[in-house]
């Protein structure tokens, strides 16, 4: 990735008395030692003196990519390529967006899926962007050289997301199999584990049915004459079963009553028979 302004910029005083020039040249020499978070200070900085200026957010996008922060890379690289005012600064900017964002997406897919899905999409939309920029450059100027290479880096880019994107959609159509088939294995084993309790009640009813006939063969069996008994009156009820009429009642009491007076007439006449008469007196 070029590191090199390439806009015109304008002497501009800051408030500790430095020109955006001054802290251009500072945040590059910042570059060259790799102090990458100061040259990201020291541009945004001069990006506050020229704040339509794509250059800075370019060169901003280089220093967070060498840093290892390709979120905010991508985002300042995007900031650019929308600032970009010429195919050949549109170009580069849009080529940086793509590779960074195609490297997030190559992090991401041991994570989220969805979300690599999602990062790669945007990194070929980029490159094809990069690739159109890089050709109306070599149609301004056919002997640019370097929108000729990062041209055809730009379409290897692609090939190879292409590539990837493939892999990823029959990794994602191999996982969709895999999680059929074990839907497919835990029904399978729900409907043996159903089978299984399944036959099992049907044993214990079996075995429950034949200690039910065992005992019931060992029950002691009833006479003919009392079978027979019973087929004659199966709707008659022993005492012990049906309660007594009123008529029933009455009857028994009136015959106690009547056997009651029996036995206190008979004990009346033999106290007479045994009484002697008393003299008279007078």
């Amino acid at each position: 990735m070029s590191a090199i302004l390439t806009a015109i910029v304008f002497a501009v005083l800051l408030g500790d008395g430095r020109t955006a020039r001054e802290l251009i040249d500072a945040a590059q020499q910042a570059m060259t030692t790799e102090r990458f978070q100061d040259a990201l200070d020291l541009y945004e900085q001069a990006g506050a003196l020229m704040p339509d200026t794509a250059e800075i957010p370019y060169n901003m996008g280089v220093a967070a990519y060498r840093a290892g922060d390709l979120e905010r890379a991508s985002a300042l690289f995007d900031n650019a390529r929308t600032l970009a005012a010429n195919p050949s600064m549109q170009a580069r900017s849009a080529y940086n967006l793509g590779t960074t964002t195609a490297q997030q997406a190559m992090q991401s897919r041991t994570g989220d899926p969805a979300v690599a899905e999602a990062q790669m999409d945007d990194a070929t939309e980029a490159l094809r962007t990069a690739l159109d920029r890089f050709r109306d450059a070599i149609a301004i100027k056919p002997d640019d050289q370097d929108a000729r290479a990062n041209g055809e880096l730009a379409w290897r880019w692609l090939q190879q997301l292409e590539q990837m994107q493939d892999q990823m959609q029959q990794q994602g159509q191999e996982q969709d199999q895999e999680q059929e088939q074990d839907s497919e294995d835990q029904q399978q084993d729900q409907e043996q584990q159903d089978q299984q309790r399944g036959d099992q009640q049907q044993d214990q009813q079996t075995d429950q049915d034949q200690e039910t006939q065992q005992q019931r063969e060992q029950e002691p069996q009833p006479s003919a004459s009392e079978e027979q008994q019973q087929q004659e009156s199966p709707d008659q009820a022993s005492p012990h079963e049906r309660p007594m009429s009123r008529e029933e009642a009455e009857r028994l009491l009136q015959s106690v009553r009547d056997k009651e007076a029996q036995r206190r007439d008979e004990l009346a006449r033999q106290q007479a028979r045994g009484r002697r008469p008393v003299d008279k007196d007078w």
